[in-house]
């Protein structure tokens, strides 16, 4: 990636969070902007990602759910002069030698738990040797379809899907094999996430788990091809 450069993936639902901390990584240009799916935390801070900034490319889930939430992203891209296309698997993109392939959607599973989280937009991104796995909030149906149809790359880092709720797939955590396992998560939220059991299932596939509602912000460094996890509350 080239200097105050970042391929943006969610933004939170908080239009200044996102804001502070794009500026304070000096972040003037985005390549690409990934919208994985269309929940409220996950798109809510969109006009904040363009405070300052260029955004060159806006991808998003194929299944426009809810309504409400994706019609605020319409009118903000509206508002900006910029439009959206739909992101599918097999979809693959590199920017400066970093590639992103698609491994989900290729279908809809519909009316098998929450429509939009089994429509988020599943990356596998490759740095530096390293494999890292984005994962939405794919809950275990579509879990166990990308089992059953994707062959196993064994990743390095996984952001564990649905903020660590306890809604997941054994099988999916075992396919990953994930060294690190990353949980997006707010402080004493009302949902309980991360559960207990969902933390025990990463450990004992043999991941190390990090989770910003106790190690605050968490930054994946490559060097030389070793991974350091570098934390900051």
């Amino acid at each position: 990636m080239g200097p105050n450069e970042a391929v943006l993936v969610d933004v939170g639902g908080d239009p200044d969070a996102i804001d502070r901390c794009l500026t304070e990584l000096h972040i003037k240009k985005i390549p690409v902007l990934l919208l994985t799916h269309f929940h409220a935390d996950h798109v809510g801070g969109l006009d904040g990602v363009f405070k300052s900034r260029t955004v060159s490319q806006i991808r998003v889930s194929p299944l426009g759910d809810p309504p409400l939430t994706t019609e605020y992203v319409s009118q903000v891209l509206r508002d900006r002069n910029q439009s959206a296309s739909v992101m599918t698997y097999p979809e693959q993109f590199e920017i400066n030698g970093i590639k992103f392939t698609c491994l989900w959607p290729s279908q809809l599973i519909l009316g098998q738990g929450s429509d939009a989280n089994n429509a988020s937009v599943v990356i596998a991104v490759k740095v530096a040797g390293i494999d890292i796995l984005l994962t939405g909030d794919i809950e275990p149906p579509v879990q166990e379809e990308i089992v059953r149809t994707i062959r196993p790359i064994n990743f390095e880092v996984i952001k564990v899907a649905h903020h660590g709720s306890k809604y997941q797939s054994s099988d999916f955590a075992a396919w990953a094999n994930a060294e690190i396992a990353l949980v997006s998560v707010g402080k004493n939220n009302g949902y309980g996430h991360p559960a207990p059991e969902t933390i025990s299932l990463y450990e004992l596939t043999g991941s190390q788990v990090f989770r910003t509602d106790r190690n605050g912000d968490i930054a994946i460094v490559v060097r030389d091809s070793k991974i350091r996890v570098a934390t900051h509350r």
